[in-house]
């Protein structure tokens, strides 16, 4: 099931109150470096104006077998990538780096609406991160720091989604 956006909060507070404060906490997520972001990022650190690095993602079309955007593909099948690349060692050591860190985590999220309801306290089962003060925990943040699908699969505990 789905909730509203406005009305989730009162779901999940109602299912605290039910389950127990402690034993209900959200679903942790974790995005990943897409190709064209690592890029982008790489770029900017290494100094590469924005307008520049936007050309040249703007050229990265190939997709791999999943469907996903593929820089090394683009770079190898795109002549003018394979000209830039060639030409500007800047250029170059962008994509070395940005090789390294595609499909590394790129930040951590909390799932729209996604909680794990323990048979006890959550933090016996699964390793949670604790909000920042007492505000946000009352609030609904605190979060299992393994994606759902982990804590499911290892048996650690059942997951429902709200």
């Amino acid at each position: 099931m789905d909730f509203d956006d406005e009305r989730r909060i009162d779901v999940l507070n109602y299912v605290r109150a039910k389950y127990g404060q402690d034993n209900v906490v959200n679903i942790g997520t974790f995005m990943s470096m897409s190709d064209k972001a690592a890029f982008k990022d790489v770029a900017r650190v290494m100094g590469i104006p924005f307008d520049r690095s936007n050309q040249i993602s703007k050229l990265f079309t190939e997709v791999n077998e999943k469907g996903a955007t593929d820089i090394s593909l683009s770079f190898e099948k795109n002549d003018e990538l394979a000209m830039m690349l060639d030409a500007d060692p800047k250029i170059k050591k962008t994509l070395e780096i940005t090789l390294k860190l595609i499909g590394n985590i790129r930040q951590t999220g909390v799932h729209a609406c996604g909680v794990v309801i323990g048979p006890g306290t959550v933090v016996d089962y699964v390793p949670v991160q604790l909000p920042p003060n007492e505000a946000d925990h009352n609030k609904g943040y605190t979060v299992t720091q393994f994606e759902g699908k982990f804590v499911e699969e290892a048996g650690l505990i059942k997951m429902d989604f709200l």
